[in-house]
């Protein structure tokens, strides 16, 4: 009996080592997040201003409570955005304040201190919990009251001077509307309302179908402060309590969000330009005058300030992150979400998450700390442009030294001709130059047609110009003389023309190399920052850059090659696409579909002999396998299908499909995830449907075992304005949370919360230490 009880110990323990042993999973994801924001903080009612935090990952939305003691503010220091508390002595660390496995955001004190409310999404949605203010204590969130209780999103949270009455702006009045330029992509609405500080007596305050939040109680409780984003461009507004006498009192033009009483007559916000990235400003405004003049002035960003009786101040921001060598083509700023990696405690397994600071995922190397991404060269301005693009400008520069001429005989002739033939030349002369500049952008950019197309239809206009220009010459020649005004009005036009029948001709010969259109790879260490250039791909001259982009890059489930796809993305029958495979051994490219159609998004089982991907050779985007030579349509349906993926083992497969979507306006319909399995007598599935909610699901992947489905999800909804999020990074959706589902019994573990869009996750099993240093 002892020999069995010590066998059975021995076992255990053996597979307690082994599990131990194994290696733990990543997971990579992309993330348009910002970087490098901390707390500032002001002691002198904003004279001066010094840096409170000082951490890698982000710390935002400070509030001081109201005996001036403490700032509680949120941070992305421990993985999830969640409350730390900080005491204004100085040397003093931030701990954390409330203890979850959610986010926090968005904190606000009652009057009297005794209670915080603040946005969660440990039920869901974004939801405004209220938690006692203890300092001293870590609370948990289970802990928490919810006091709005709505399936819509709710935010920014503002207590009355009196404490009885908490404003807050929601978007649970409005459905998702399409986005008014990007195809798939939705926007929301918001308005502002009012609730006891229990969370009963809710009333809507405003109504229209623009953004309105951000609300700040006046010092005598009376009125309301917000911002209005009318045709984009959010002003300040004052209103009554009770939502009457709405009244703009921010400078039309300028943007204004989240406003600040620092006294009776003076309202600070947050502004921003764009340039090639955002600059934010806190600007100052008197009511009383209309004036705005900037309140503080750095060369930092500057956003969301919160203000104390005493003169104390906070902002959040810091230093503009500038393009990076280890991120190029990506968001300014480095490559991986700072603070991270995270781990999460997944059943059986411990999974390791990167946040990838790009539109997607950098796929990871299976068998060492690397990643990969790829760029068209010419995607930023103006490195981009070579110098036969900038040797472009000398005939636009001739052509307006003959408008000048002309201009000067005009002037000069006036007694002796009248100058209407000289400026009929100067308005030919350019004319010319826009049939010919303008014919070439119409062509590439609007109409999008090949670089070989382009180059036909210019040579046809040279062929015109250079008649033109033969004829002239001809006519100047032998039915004019030279001191006739007129002549000069012919020697000019004749000149302009060889002008632009040269200009189209060089256009029609280089344009393709005007900008640096070809793509290129790059392995970067994520653990050492190590950046390593593998290949350039070439252009193809037979596409359009527009559809000769850099798309969906993985790795194949071995590591040995890449697989990429060069297309457009949402591209139909008229837009070619290619899936191609680089070689790392032999550093060779070779396409792998076969067809003029837009193919592309593959993905392939470890041992190769099974391929998935999508192709639009029968008019509609379908889900295609592929096993040797032999092709097989998997959906063949009227219904968009799109991101297909193959389990290692090549016995399911995942992807997106807007079969039984709900349409959003009229633009399009939402996609879900379906499944289809191997069967046993080797043919596939009727698809499996594995989400059914109203809004999107897309970019599935697959565990290394095929045993979990990760996906993106909109299912949470958003968890801050919408007008306070997409400036910092451009962000067309207005979703992405990172879901885990268990497919063997549909367990689904949401694995990110915050207020930034993630998507397109990869999931690749651990790193194997003996493979890395060899």
């Amino acid at each position: 009996m002892r020999f069995f009880r010590f066998f059975i110990t021995v076992f255990i323990l053996f597979i307690a080592i082994k599990l131990s042993a194994r290696p733990v999973e990543r997971l990579f994801y992309s993330s348009f997040r910002p970087e490098g924001w901390d707390i500032y903080l002001s002691r002198d009612h904003g004279k001066t201003f010094e840096r409170f935090t000082d951490h890698p990952a982000l710390d935002y939305d400070a509030a001081i409570s109201p005996n001036g003691k403490w700032v509680v503010f949120t941070s992305e220091r421990g993985g999830k955005p969640r409350l730390y508390i900080k005491s204004l002595d100085k040397g003093t660390p931030p701990r954390l304040l409330v203890q979850s496995h959610s986010m926090q955001d968005q904190v606000a004190f009652s009057p009297d201190g005794r209670f915080i409310v603040f946005v969660s999404s440990h039920l869901g949605n974004a939801e405004i919990c209220k938690l006692p203010f203890q300092p001293y204590d870590t609370l948990d969130i289970a802990q928490a009251v919810n006091l709005t209780n709505h399936q819509g999103g709710d935010f920014r949270p503002s207590y009355s001077p009196d404490g009885k009455r908490i404003a807050f702006s929601s978007d649970r009045a409005h459905e998702v509307k399409p986005h008014p330029r990007f195809s798939f992509a939705v926007q929301r609405t918001g308005d502002v309302y009012i609730m006891d500080s229990k969370g009963n007596e809710t009333s809507r305050l405003t109504d229209s179908e623009h953004w309105e939040g951000s609300p700040e109680w006046s010092a005598n409780g009376e009125e309301l402060y917000f911002y209005n984003s009318q045709l984009g461009n959010p002003r300040i507004y004052s209103m009554n309590v009770d939502g009457s006498k709405q009244t703009a009192i921010s400078p039309d033009g300028m943007k204004a969000v989240s406003p600040c009483m620092i006294s009776e007559k003076e309202i600070v916000f947050t502004t921003w330009t764009r340039n090639l990235s955002s600059s934010f400003i806190l600007m100052k405004l008197n009511m009383e005058s209309g004036s705005v003049e900037p309140f503080y002035q750095d060369e930092v960003d500057m956003m969301n300030l919160k203000s104390h009786e005493s003169g104390l101040l906070t902002f959040h921001g810091g230093p503009k992150p500038e393009p990076s060598a280890i991120n190029r083509g990506g968001f300014d700023g480095d490559l991986m979400v700072k603070g991270g990696p995270y781990h999460y405690q997944m059943p059986n397994r411990t999974l390791k998450t990167f946040g990838v600071r790009r539109a997607f995922a950098a796929p990871a190397d299976p068998n060492g700390p690397h990643l990969v991404y790829g760029f068209m060269l010419g995607e930023r301005m103006p490195e981009a442009i070579t110098w036969s693009g900038y040797a472009l400008l000398l005939f636009p520069l001739l052509t307006i030294l003959f408008m000048g001429m002309g201009i000067y005989y005009a002037i000069k002739r006036r007694k002796r001709m009248r100058p209407w033939g000289y400026i009929g030349f100067t308005i030919v002369s350019f004319l010319l130059m826009l049939i010919v500049l303008g014919g070439f952008v119409f062509l590439y950019f609007i109409q999008l047609l090949s670089y070989t197309e382009v180059r036909f239809y210019l040579i046809i206009l040279f062929a015109f110009l250079a008649i033109a220009s033969l004829f002239s010459y001809r006519t100047r020649k032998r039915k004019l003389k030279r001191g006739r005004p007129v002549y000069h009005v012919y020697n000019l036009l004749a000149k302009n023309l060889v002008v632009n029948t040269f200009f189209a001709l060089y256009i029609a010969l280089f344009s393709h190399s005007f900008i640096n259109l070809d793509s290129a790879f790059y392995r970067v260490n994520y653990d050492t920052n190590e950046v390593e250039h593998i290949f350039t791909r070439k252009a193809d001259l037979s596409r359009n850059a527009m559809h000769d982009r850099i798309m969906d890059v993985k790795y194949t489930p071995d590591g040995s090659s890449l697989l990429f796809s060069v297309g457009s993305f949402f591209g139909d029958t008229t837009h070619p696409g290619d899936l191609i495979e680089y070689d790392f051994q032999s550093n060779k490219q070779r396409i792998l579909s076969d067809s003029d159609a837009n193919d592309g998004f593959g993905d392939v089982s470890m041992d190769g002999s099974r391929m998935v991907y999508r192709s639009t050779r029968t008019g509609n985007p379908d889900i295609y396998l592929k096993e040797g030579d032999q092709l097989t349509n998997l959906t063949g349906s009227e219904a968009r299908e799109s991101f297909p993926v193959i389990s290692q083992v090549g016995d399911k497969i995942a992807y997106c499909s807007d079969k039984n979507g709900v349409m959003v306006g009229d633009r399009f319909r939402t996609v879900d995830i379906y499944l289809k399995r191997l069967e046993d007598n080797g043919s596939w599935s009727e698809p499996i449907q594995l989400t059914s909610y109203k809004g999107q699901e897309a970019h599935p992947h697959f565990s290394p075992d095929g045993e979990w489905l990760i996906y993106t999800s909109e299912e949470f909804g958003i968890f801050d304005e919408q007008p306070l999020i997409q400036p910092f990074i451009f962000s067309p959706q207005m979703y992405g949370e990172i879901v885990a589902l268990r497919l063997s019994d549909g367990h689904k573990i949401r694995l990110t919360h915050n207020k930034w869009e993630d998507g397109a996750p990869l999931w690749v099993r651990g790193i194997d230490e003996k493979i890395v240093k060899q």
